[in-house]
């Protein structure tokens, strides 16, 4: 019923604009075109009907985008928020379909890509933006095109390429409270003129953090405790690339980047705590009475503060370097090889990529100096990707096709071991092998100058290779241990796309689609024996875009319902002897989604432009059983109801320069954090700007900036332990970054 009174909207909105088509003003191009390869082609991201949010670099800069994490603040319907067990780890959302799990055995729903080669683990969320050509979100199923697990979405980042006989470059450095040095160097060197490039990029972040955070041993009398930083950052990233181009008809491109951080998180803090003396058997204020902790030493009394238990500083191999309750670090390199040759019916592209990090984090998750439940994880992965496409046209036109064959393979290796109640537990060392082949067409018919449609299809095959080994209670990596089991699954999906699109005009387009998508299935690599089965969705989608008012004024906007099936979602339960939190992954029931989107640009004159974008999700749970409970009046997890941002930018012209203001409002609807509980985070509201001043000769830019003016008090996650067997009587929270503000320099040559 639901789905055909979407349908039955759809179709009456598509013959209102139609009918109103006429009478709208044809666009000049005055709105900056974004050119994007959301289809594999390069193609405006006007003419195509996939709802998307292109960005280009320079846009990102002066809205403040500096990491994967903040395009939830200007991108409708995208949600991405931190891990529960520290920096290294990421959420990713897309019209309310996620990933809670980040294993090595479990897959995203969104798919992120950098330089078209996939990332394929939640620690992309780490990813610094430098020297980025443009970054496009594209929202719904991609199953066709991308394939497996972008169900939701995929999120696709592209670096600036080398230029062709221009030498130059830009040299940024930027201070900010907080003790904050960044820097940031671009040089593009021209080789041999018309066939050589180079470009190398660099950036370095150091800022100290903003949490104060209390840590103690109980367990070592003689320990006063010590405050220390938290959530401060420390990172480095590097690029290379290199272009060449033989013939008018070849080009061949090698990028290589690496990049490292530490980082020490943001502890949580107690938002919830049943007080002591309460019935629940694992309490943590009944524990915390027994070392002569009272309920209000747990809680800190200041917002941005925490406090942490170090675990068990050096023994067993465990937070050897002493820092505070939640810290990660890791490292990660790539390579990523593409081709194009232009044949003489069609076009030929190799995307070839490897990547590989190696990154480890540990986790106070009771937020207290009590050392009750505290999570180390290591992680190793290496992924190898092949794609060859094959595109071009037919039929005088009429026809546009794309063909392409894929491969992936990872392997990796994980150990987790938690210390619960004072005694670390002995955690299990998994290896797997994850592989995927694929075979994808789709093909646009176009009828005449105003009708279209396109068809798409897609076969995937996973497979999934996993060896546990005997558990341990110390972080080694030696499979010498004792083999416990080898479990082998696989899973294989069609996935497809079925669409048609109307040009009222060379400036508004209308389409109607629906599209597929599929996660692939894994194991629970928590519970041995568990295994939880693929996921798939169904989406249907009525979108428009135009530019009116000759050229002022861009609007694009989007209807959408989604079927979940098979839905993966993670939950706490007690396992083990003694017993233990552990987070398991099953297949929980059916959703419904239903939502809209609207991005809308007004350039009102040469100087003023206003920007405003939002989204409305409505997702409820058809079915949703854990253990025999039913959960289905639950709301569903990292889907706020209603978001948007209000911006606006201006230039001033000076007689030396130009003087630009750029300010944005961005509103967030009260969010659920986690799966199977009733547990909102409030709303949020957010204001960031910038100020610059640029030359006439554009040598230069000075800027000031701010992040969060109004100072806005919020969380960036909710950790609930307090119902079904994971009831300790508490919810943490993790605070979101508090007021930044600072001033950069760039100087180009």
């Amino acid at each position: 019923m639901r789905k055909k009174y979407l349908t039955k909207s759809a179709l009456a909105i598509a013959l209102a604009l139609q009918a109103a088509a006429p009478q709208l003003s044809q666009a000049n191009q005055i709105l900056e075109e974004i050119v994007v390869n959301a289809r594999k082609v390069d193609e405006s991201a006007q003419d195509i009907p996939v709802s998307i949010s292109a960005f280009t670099g320079d846009l990102l800069e002066i809205r403040g985008v500096e990491e994967i994490g903040d395009l939830s603040n200007i991108t409708p319907n995208l949600e991405i928020g931190q891990g529960a067990t520290g920096p290294t780890g990421g959420n990713f959302s897309i019209r309310g379909q996620s990933n809670q799990d980040l294993t090595i055995l479990s897959d995203l729903a969104i798919g992120v890509y950098i330089d078209g080669v996939v990332f394929p683990r939640g620690q992309a969320l780490s990813q610094d933006f430098f020297d980025v050509a443009r970054v496009e979100v594209l929202k719904g199923p991609q199953g066709t095109l991308y394939g497996r697990n972008t169900s939701g979405g995929a999120i696709s980042v592209y670096s600036n390429e080398p230029e062709m006989n221009e030498f130059n470059g830009s040299a940024a450095v930027s201070l900010g409270n907080y003790d904050l040095v960044k820097a940031t160097g671009v040089i593009n060197i021209p080789l041999v003129d018309d066939t050589l490039a180079a470009r190398i990029a660099l950036k370095t972040t150091d800022r100290d953090g903003y949490q104060n955070v209390t840590t103690r041993n109980l367990f070592d009398p003689t320990d006063p405790g010590t405050t220390t930083d938290g959530n401060d950052a420390d990172a480095e990233a590097f690029r290379a690339s290199l272009l060449w181009t033989p013939s008018d008809l070849t080009s061949v491109k090698l990028v290589a980047d690496y990049s490292e951080y530490e980082q020490t998180g943001a502890p949580g803090r107690l938002v919830f705590l049943q007080p002591t003396g309460n019935p629940i058997p694992f309490s943590l204020a009944n524990f915390a009475s027994l070392f002569g902790l009272t309920d209000a030493d747990l809680v800190p009394s200041n917002f941005h503060d925490g406090n942490a238990n170090n675990g068990l500083p050096g023994a067993f191999g465990l937070n050897s370097n002493g820092t505070s309750g939640m810290y990660g670090d890791g490292e990660f390199w790539g390579l990523n090889l593409t081709v194009e040759h232009e044949f003489e019916n069609f076009n030929f592209r190799s995307i070839t990529g490897y990547r590989e990090y190696d990154s480890s984090n540990s986790g106070d998750l009771d937020a207290s100096i009590v050392n009750m439940i505290h999570t180390n994880n290591v992680s190793l992965s290496d992924s190898f990707s092949q794609e060859f496409n094959f595109f071009g046209s037919a039929y005088d036109g009429k026809l546009d096709w794309l063909a392409g064959v894929y491969y992936f393979v990872e392997e990796g290796e994980e150990l987790q071991l938690t210390q619960f109640f004072g005694g670390p537990r002995p955690g299990r060392l998994q290896v797997a092998k994850n592989q995927s082949q694929a075979l994808f067409a789709q093909g646009t018919w176009h009828f005449n100058d105003q009708w279209s449609s396109t068809v798409g299809l897609r076969y995937t095959k996973d497979d999934r290779e996993l060896t546990r080994f005997a558990e341990r209670t110390t972080f080694d990596f030696n499979p010498g241990a004792v083999l416990f089991d080898e479990p082998d699954e696989d899973w294989s999906n069609v996935s497809y796309t079925i669409g048609v699109d109307y040009k009222v005009n060379e400036d508004v387009l209308l389409y109607l689609k629906t599209s597929t998508g599929y996660r692939s299935g894994g194991f629970d690599n928590r519970t041995p024996g568990s295994v939880f089965e693929e996921e798939t969705v169904e989406d249907i989608e009525l979108g428009m875009k135009g530019d009116f008012l000759d050229g002022q004024l861009r609007v694009n906007a989007a209807l959408f319902q989604t079927d979940y099936q098979d839905q993966q979602l993670s939950a706490i339960i007690i396992t083990g002897t003694p017993p233990r939190p552990t987070t398991v992954v099953s297949n929980v029931g059916e959703s419904t989604i239903n939502g809209a989107e609207l991005e809308l640009t007004y350039a009102v004159s040469d100087n003023l432009t206003f920007l405003l974008s939002g989204g409305w999700i409505d997702a409820e749970f058809d079915e949703y059983i854990v253990d025999g409970e039913d959960l289905s009046d639950q709301p569903f997890p990292f889907t706020p109801e209603l978001t948007y941002n209000i911006g606006a930018s201006y230039v001033q012209p000076l007689d030396q320069g130009d003087l630009s203001f750029y300010l944005n409002y961005g509103w967030r609807d009260e969010i659920n954090y986690e799966n199977g509980v009733n547990d909102l985070e409030p709303s949020r509201s957010l204001v960031d700007g910038r100020i610059s001043f640029s030359p006439s000769s554009e040598k230069y830019e000075v800027s000031i900036w701010g992040s969060n003016l109004t100072d806005e008090e919020y969380h960036n996650r909710l950790l609930p332990f307090q119902t079904g067997a994971g009831n300790f009587g508490f919810t943490v929270a993790f605070a979101g970054a508090p007021r930044t503000y600072g001033v950069d320099f760039k100087y180009n040559f």
